[in-house]
């Protein structure tokens, strides 16, 4: 959990403040100015499966990955049996 990260502009942020993006480091500081964090937001919350609830970004949540992965597999249709004659 991140503290005081209430929406995807402020998560952007923070991912460019602490280097948690590879790709953005070492660019000029006139640079920074001109990205959309709350697009590198968003994105960085969908690669994390992450969200936001009140005033704070989760992520890394085992219990709503396992439930996902069990509504799946109830989905997944089921090939019938084939019985012996």
């Amino acid at each position: 959990m991140v503290q005081g990260i209430a929406d995807s502009a402020a998560l952007g942020r923070y991912c460019i403040e602490n280097d948690l993006l590879p790709e953005f480091a070492g660019l000029p500081e006139r640079v920074y100015q001109r990205l959309d964090y709350e697009q590198i937001g968003n994105d960085y919350r969908r690669s994390l499966g992450g969200l936001f609830h009140q005033g704070n970004f989760i992520y890394n949540l085992p219990i709503f990955e396992q439930q996902a992965e069990l509504i799946e597999a109830e989905q997944v249709p089921q090939e019938p049996e084939m019985g012996g004659m």
